[in-house]
């Protein structure tokens, strides 16, 4: 391994529900890191339709899982990811009040790096953007907007996967990074997200990684790595209009 790694986070845990847990992206992102010469261990718990709200809350199956977690093992880095719509609510009370728990419970088990997963806006046609009066690029906004916000205050990092979802959805609309719900990401999607959340915490350019699952079109894997690098290198997308 490069001694420039040493100092690296060797230990991950992932917080979230099934756009963490479709197509294992904790393993996915193990895989990627580890083949730029990372050594790190990584442990999730998830849970289909899950809030940060439940996971910060130890009365709760998932919170109960994680308190015996951090209990048991000590973790360098913690990426939180919170149900797809709550943070583009108009209410954004639970989702603040969450991010904020779970920081203070991590942050007392010792020095940690906690980054929050900033998801996507779903695929038009979808229930959920009708149902919100939403498109996707507003979903995409306000969910950027809410991550952001809270991340300042918590002192957070912000891995911007719904940043680099529009913009390869936007530029490439040929690429599938949506299954056929228009909400959950397709394995290509899942690759997206480790690029960005590889580089959000290790500050390593997505550029250098030749890695890629199998299933992951090699040329469209390019495209991915370049907008992985420009989302977590970039300035926000997020507008006046929909800036917190």
């Amino acid at each position: 391994m490069d001694t420039t790694h040493l100092n690296a986070p060797r230990s991950v845990l992932f917080i979230g529900n099934s756009y963490t847990y479709c197509n294992d992206l904790p393993s996915l992102f193990g895989e990627l890191a580890r083949s730029r010469g990372y050594e790190l261990q990584v442990r999730s718990v998830t849970k289909g339709g899950h809030t940060l709200e439940g996971h910060a809350d130890p009365a709760d199956e998932c919170g109960a899982k994680l308190e015996a977690l951090l209990q048991s093992e000590r973790f360098d880095a913690v990426f939180l990811q919170e149900f797809s719509v709550r943070p583009a609510l108009d209410d954004k009370t639970p989702f603040f009040n969450a991010v904020r728990t779970l920081c203070a419970r991590l942050r007392r088990t010792g020095e940690v790096r906690i980054l929050l997963y900033q998801t996507w806006g779903r695929k038009e046609p979808c229930e959920t953007l009708d149902a919100h009066g939403w498109t996707n690029r507003e979903m995409t906004l306000r969910l950027a907007a809410a991550y952001e916000k809270i991340a300042a205050e918590q002192g957070c990092l912000v891995s911007p996967v719904g940043t680099a979802f529009y913009a390869v959805h936007t530029r490439h609309p040929e690429i599938a990074l949506y299954t056929e719900d228009c909400s959950h990401p397709s394995l290509t999607g899942s690759y997206l997200a480790a690029l960005c959340h590889f580089a959000s915490l290790y500050g390593d350019s997505p550029l250098d990684v030749d890695y890629a699952p199998a299933g992951v079109d090699s040329t469209e894997a390019v495209l991915l790595r370049q907008a992985a690098a420009e989302a977590v290198s970039g300035p926000s997308i997020v507008t006046d209009e929909y800036r917190l």
